[in-house]
């Protein structure tokens, strides 16, 4: 027991971790350090940016601007294979920085900016975003600190913003209210001038100004900004709308709403009732008093599109339980009546109430859109613990689904082969539970009728055969 507990110990001092390097020194950490970078560019940035930060943040801000300057001007792609190293340098950067403009804010402010730049840079020029994005977005919420405590003159702040704006367009918009305690009416009148003297027309060269506007509340400018035209687009007549409401013109609000284009049908891009139009609306008419109506545009949410909110928050407006149980039931129904099986299964999920999510599968399981397969995968998931026999026949669907669908490449085909024997073997294991399978065919006789469905299947009957060889 002893021998064990000392070879243990000495066990717990080779391993490799902050604690046990120490014992190293300073010395022959620094040497390894030497070493392990020989090759390794990326390190040796991580390495001079430590020893600046050491140094002062004078010898930081040096190294920032050369650096960060390089990334921000740079235009060639970077793959996937950089960006571990890139993002680690980024984060170093940003803390330094942080740190930095605590000691100098007037310095930190300056390399803020060069790192959002950079950071945007860096996020256009790879294919994902590795959480540059996110750095890039602490960045810009950290510059109305630093400003504050800089104090830097309103006009040259935002010039700064102006430029920063310009380069990149609506990933900085949050710079306008990060800086709006600062800015000022001097500031922000020099940086409303500098973007209507660019473009203050277009709808993109507008954004910011619509962020000033909202910074400052006015809500006058935030409308004078949209064009007639643009107002009768749902999306933007309800941006309108939620300001007015705020402001308490909720007549003003729903005038607007209801000169958008097609009103009560206006629809998103593909195809579902416009719900950003649809709530500004409710709230504005709950405003005025005006439930019954708020009431009929709530219903018409969920008779549409399913809306699970909207059917919610209609059934929560009756006044005792037995009248909204009796109101949920009338719903149901009328859905059942209305709407396609993946669609009344998915809303049923979300609701839940998975007794008529597995009734509905039991009715209506040839109806289900096999393409669907990430729904019907979790419906199979949910239901499989206590309604066994719905999931069987979701997962059917699903397995069908894959067979059918001969238009992959090769390596697609061989993947759906794959997905579509998993799929069997879990028919196999959940119908081990089913004791009655009602109308619906056992698992032994719907292997045999895929059999004759698809003998040609070879790659699915050979993972079949991998999988569950008694099938």
């Amino acid at each position: 027991m002893v021998a064990k507990a000392a070879s243990s110990k000495r066990a717990s001092k080779r391993t490799l971790n902050a604690e046990n390097l120490k014992t190293l020194g300073a010395p022959r950490l620094a040497e390894l350090l030497m070493d392990l970078t020989e090759n390794d560019p990326a390190a040796k940035r991580r390495l001079r940016l430590e020893l600046a930060a050491a140094d002062s943040p004078a010898a930081v801000a040096r190294l920032a601007r050369t650096r960060l300057g390089n990334l921000a001007k740079a235009k060639t792609n970077i793959g996937w294979k950089q960006m571990p190293a890139l993002y680690r340098e980024m984060e170093a950067h940003h803390d330094i920085i942080v740190r930095t403009a605590k000691e100098v804010p007037a310095l930190g402010l300056e390399l803020l900016w060069l790192f959002i730049a950079a950071a945007t840079s860096v996020r256009d020029r790879c294919g994902f975003d590795p959480g540059v994005g996110g750095l890039r977005d602490a960045a810009i919420r950290q510059l109305g600190e630093t400003a504050s405590a800089a104090k830097p003159d309103p006009k040259a702040l935002a010039e700064d913003a102006f430029r920063a704006l310009v380069a990149g367009r609506s990933h900085h918009l949050p710079i306008i209210p990060a800086l709006t305690p600062v800015l000022g009416s001097d500031g922000f009148a020099h940086l409303k001038r500098r973007l209507r003297e660019r473009d203050g027309e277009s709808r993109s060269g507008r954004e910011p100004l619509l962020a000033i506007a909202d910074a400052q509340g006015d809500i006058d400018e935030f409308l004078r900004l949209h064009p007639a035209d643009e107002r009768k687009n749902p999306r933007y007549a309800a941006d309108i709308a939620r300001r007015l409401l705020g402001a308490g013109r909720a007549e003003e609000a729903l005038r607007t709403l209801d000169a958008a284009t097609g009103g009560a049908d206006a629809t998103d891009v593909i195809g579902r009732p416009h719900f950003g139009w649809a709530d500004a609306r409710i709230a504005a008419l709950e405003a005025l008093d005006r439930h019954a109506d708020a009431q009929h545009e709530r219903w018409t949410c969920f008779e549409r599109a399913l809306s699970v909110p909207h059917l919610r928050t209609w059934v929560r407006q009756f006044s005792s339980a037995f009248d909204a149980m009796d109101a949920e039931e009338r719903a149901f129904d009328h859905a059942e009546r209305s709407h396609p099986a993946t669609d009344l299964l998915e809303f049923f999920l979300k609701w839940p109430d998975l007794g008529r999510a597995s009734a509905l599968v039991a009715r209506r399981a040839k109806e289900l859109e096999g393409w669907r397969q990430s729904l019907l995968m979790e419906a199979a998931e949910v239901l499989a613990a206590r309604f066994p026999l719905a999931a069987v026949l979701v997962l059917r669907c699903a397995l069908e689904s894959r067979l059918d669908d001969t238009t992959r490449r090769r390596t697609e085909q061989q993947q759906a082969a794959r997905e579509a024997a998993r799929m069997l073997t879990d028919c196999a294991g959940l119908a081990a539970g089913i004791a009655d399978f009602g109308a619906h065919p056992t698992h032994g006789v719907y292997v045999s009728w895929l059999r004759e469905q698809h003998p040609y299947a070879y790659d699915f009957w050979s993972e079949v055969k991998k999988t569950r060889p008694s099938a």
